[in-house]
């Protein structure tokens, strides 16, 4: 027994030494440097594009209540999604990559020093000083410390983070701001496309959250296009690094994420597998349809009740439909 605890602890150690000298510093003294201040927070934003722009709709609202107190930590790469949210803007910190979270400052909340995400905190015994300090965790990653399914709240995505962050299940989403700015950026890359106001249909055949993409659904999204440009719509498909082929025939656009709902504005339609993209140009517009596999989740709902565009942002002009691939040529009766 004594050998076995020897082998674990040592395979420990090697992982610490395996860290650089700022990275031991950092488990050495994070709970100092959060106790610093003892009435501020610090979200940290730690899931996909789409769950962290609910959890930016919700703290928006929340900065208007007495619980003001708190910054976000989001991920470097969804920052854009903060100029929907100017309150948010106006103090907030970044983390560069999944692995370590780096925080950009030395003030109070922005201290130098990195946060260890998902496995890495268990490993290195960061999660139980992290939950007692004044850093809360907003995102699935967590999902095995909070028991969401034994709250009473009805089980959504939306009341997920509400629970997460003590409020109602009444407690109303902050609808995204728009600047004139994002809307002049919108309309130079939609011209640059020479889309027809409109009278554009936007596909997004790709979620990277979900296991949307197969032969089988793309061929039906093909369908679709080709349908629709024979009713004179001009269609073009959602594109991004991961996932850069357009449907066949159709034009391929890639607008930014601060982008996602003055672009969608301008066309007119948007045609979408249920994901992160649908969260976010749920804000805008566009008339929206929303493609959900007939799924049971593991916690005993349906992917539509979890995730329904309708119900989460009150869109209730959403078109949604249930199904396969085949019932989504459904669509074209809209048309």
């Amino acid at each position: 027994m004594k050998l076995r605890s020897l082998f674990v602890v040592s395979k420990r150690a090697l992982r610490v030494l395996a860290m650089t000298p700022f990275q031991r510093l950092y488990i050495n003294k994070l709970s100092k440097l959060l106790a610093k201040d003892t009435s501020c927070l610090v979200y940290l934003l730690t899931d996909h594009a789409g769950d962290t722009f609910i959890s930016l709709s919700l703290l928006e609202a929340l900065k208007t209540t007495v619980d003001s107190n708190f910054v976000v930590c989001i991920f470097k790469e969804y920052e854009s999604l903060l100029k929907y949210f100017p309150k948010l803007a106006d103090n907030y910190v970044t983390f560069a990559d999944g692995k370590f979270l780096l925080f950009q400052s030395r003030d109070l909340v922005k201290f130098n020093g990195v946060i260890l995400a998902s496995v890495k905190f268990g490993t290195f015994g960061i999660k139980e000083k992290v939950r007692t300090r004044k850093l809360v965790l907003v995102g699935y990653k967590y999902a095995h410390l909070v028991k969401f399914w034994e709250s009473p709240y009805k089980l959504r995505i939306d009341n997920y983070f509400r629970f997460i962050l003590n409020v109602p299940e009444d407690f109303p989403l902050a609808s995204p701001c728009i600047s004139e700015e994002q809307r002049e950026r919108a309309k130079q890359l939609f011209d640059s496309y020479n889309l027809v106001e409109g009278r554009t249909v936007i596909l997004a055949p790709y979620s990277n959250s979900s296991k949307s993409y197969s032969d089988r659904s793309i061929h039906i999204f093909e369908k679709v296009a080709s349908k629709l440009a024979e009713k004179g719509y001009i269609v073009c498909t959602n594109v991004d690094q991961r996932n850069p082929r357009p449907i066949r025939d159709t034009v391929a656009v890639s607008p930014s994420l601060d982008l996602l709902i003055p672009f969608p504005d301008l066309a007119g339609y948007v045609i979408t597998f249920r994901s992160g993209f649908a969260d976010i140009v749920s804000g805008s517009r566009a008339k929206l349809f929303v493609l959900y596999p007939n799924l049971l989740l593991s916690f005993g709902v349906t992917s539509y009740d979890y995730f329904s565009i309708s119900s989460i942002f009150k869109r209730s002009d959403t078109i949604e439909l249930i199904g396969e691939s085949e019932d989504f040529l459904k669509v074209l009766d809209y048309f």
